[in-house]
């Protein structure tokens, strides 16, 4: 049997004479013949037929979706949920000594956010764990709530903290004494100075003392100063020093600055300058022009912290450091509005520098000035660098000025409509942008898009991609799509939305996935990830009783069942 080629012309074959077969040909052949029939055999084993492979269920498309996927796997507590959830406190604390990040993380939060109801579990927690040399960590748990709290309900555990042998327990209870630390502390707080192991753990004590009781910080430093102490930390808290508003301290300050060295020492001055002392203040203008860069800098600094903003005109003007001039125009964007100083930022957007005119720009648009929103809605109609400029410019007026939002979204939409079709990179640039137009409008379009277009945008379905970027478009966006949820009939689109709607962790996304939990129309995967959403957004005390009773024990699915006890431990166990 002979093969031809399909690809060559066929021509005729003129019978000759039969060939003597070589020595070994015969053998051969059947080699050939038999790799060919395994060939054929394996082609057709994998590319046989016109058949194309069997399109994937509903359940197996979601049971392969990432976000769905974690939430099946098998967790090491098996048996059915039997926590207790109605005192919550004592959970959220149990989650302190072990837990995963996100339940750690959230938990943290929601004692904090639970105040004084949280403090006998947490002094618990701690008192067991402090002379554990293992459970440092546990201990860094129990401060770190303290210090997210809204009150200093727990600032006698932080206290303690304070008093442990263990240096970076110390440090943890710094980061709460620094928000809720009184004067009485600031000598327990600098007694660890001298034991510091680095000069940033000194810095920290340093910091947490100046919240504690600036003043006397800034009259210690003064002291440090004349003799000498600390040489490698007081440079750290020198800039502090500008605000010191004690008259000796001032003083004392004033005094210090030709022995220090330059160019901190002009932090020095600045307490001066805000007690209107015009000869300190006139020797602070010549050092705004001085040959050393770093002196001028230092000085434009030292003089924004004492809200001398007008003296940055100097800089302004004069300089020829790009940066420098930039950090001057956030001074004067500080003055009260009037022709005289938007006049200065108008005259900025002619600089040589881009970093200066982008922030005379931003300030201005900020303000309404038409000429800037006019040329950012021009650059909307440019190409991807152009729409950036303008993008950057009108997010910072887009809550201000629904009006302003329309015109973008006007632009935008139209440059978008036309794009579908044509290059893929280009409409999925221009869907980026739409998406930071603040508004309705643009969630709509995005929505209206990801139903409509096939294939895969960064690797998502069309419709996920469109919504996650609709989120970015504001609170009326989110809005809408909520209302969207409740219409939509595709559990896969759906889970799409929730994704996106959660984000916000506000009291409509709650009621969504409350929603979602409860209807008889979701899907049981949709179910699972609506719950495993409630339980990230909390809180526990309102959560974790409902997804117990209302959606756990009446849950018979023997697809997310085992799911729903092994997130139920994750969380509340």
């Amino acid at each position: 049997m002979t093969l031809s080629n399909p690809l060559r012309a066929h021509r005729p074959v003129c019978p000759g004479p039969p060939a003597r077969p070589r020595a070994g040909a015969g053998r051969l052949g059947a080699v050939l013949a038999l790799f060919f029939v395994v060939g054929v055999a394996l082609f057709a084993l994998n590319f046989g037929g016109d058949e194309a492979p069997a399109p994937q269920t509903l359940d197996e498309r979601l049971r392969a979706d990432d976000r769905i996927a974690p939430l099946l796997s098998p967790c090491a507590e098996g048996k059915q949920f039997t926590g207790d959830t109605g005192h919550m406190p004592a959970v959220l604390a149990r989650k302190l000594i072990f837990s995963q990040l996100d339940p750690l993380r959230r938990s943290k939060q929601e004692l904090a956010d639970l105040g004084p109801a949280a403090i006998p579990e947490l002094r618990r927690v701690f008192d067991e764990s402090y002379s554990d040399q293992w459970k440092h960590g546990v201990l860094n748990n129990v401060l770190g709530v303290c210090a997210l709290m809204d009150e200093p309900v727990g600032l006698e555990i932080l206290r303690l903290g304070l008093e442990h042998p263990q240096e970076s327990v110390r440090l943890t209870a710094l980061d709460g004494l620094r928000k809720h630390g009184e004067p009485s502390d600031y000598d327990d707080v600098a007694r660890w100075i001298p034991l510091s192991t680095t000069k940033e753990n000194c810095a920290d004590l340093l910091l947490a003392m100046q919240a504690i009781d600036p003043e006397r910080l800034y009259a210690d430093v003064a002291g440090w100063l004349e003799e000498g102490a600390l040489p490698d930390v007081v440079p750290f808290v020198l800039p502090r020093c500008a605000g010191a508003r004690a008259e000796d301290t001032v003083r004392r300050l004033r005094e210090l600055y030709p022995k220090v060295d330059a160019p901190l020492n002009v932090y020095l001055l600045a307490p001066s300058v805000a007690q209107g002392d015009s000869e300190v203040l006139e020797q602070m203008r010549a050092l705004l022009l001085d040959d050393n860069s770093e002196t001028r800098r230092h000085c434009l600094e030292a003089l924004n912290l004492v809200q001398a903003f007008e003296e940055a005109l100097i800089v302004f003007r004069e300089d020829d450091i790009e940066e420098l001039r930039a950090s001057a125009v956030s001074m004067l964007a500080q003055l009260p509005v009037s022709p005289k100083t938007e006049g200065w930022l108008v005259s900025g957007l002619s600089d040589p520098g881009q970093s200066v005119r982008s922030a005379c720009t931003n300030v201005l648009a900020l303000r309404g000035y038409e000429p800037v929103i006019v040329e950012a809605l021009e650059n909307l109609d440019g190409h991807l660098k152009q729409r950036e400029l303008g993008l950057d410019v009108l997010r910072l007026v887009f809550d201000e000025r629904p009006d302003i939002a329309q015109r973008a979204f006007d632009v935008v939409a139209r440059r978008v409509r036309e794009s579908i079709g044509g290059s893929n990179n280009e409409s999925v640039a221009l869907m980026q942008t739409l998406a930071h137009i603040r508004g309705r409008a643009s969630a709509e379009l995005l929505v209206e898009l990801g139903s409509s277009l096939q294939g895969t945008i960064r690797g998502w379905r069309p419709y996920r991609w469109c919504v996650f970027q609709a989120y970015n478009a504001g609170p009326e966006a989110l809005a809408y799509l909520r209302e969207r949820f409740l219409v939509e009939e595709d559990p896969e689109a759906r889970i799409d939305l929730l994704s996106a709607i959660w984000q916000d962790h506000s009291d409509g996304a709650r009621e969504i996935l409350r929603t979602a939990l409860t209807a008889e129309r979701s899907h049981a995967y949709e179910l699972l990830y609506a719950a495993d959403l409630l339980a990230r957004i909390g809180p526990a005390v309102d959560q974790a009783p409902f997804l117990k009773r209302e959606v756990y024990f009446r849950n018979t699915d023997a697809r997310v069942r085992p799911a729903l006890q092994c997130l139920l431990w994750r969380w509340y166990g």
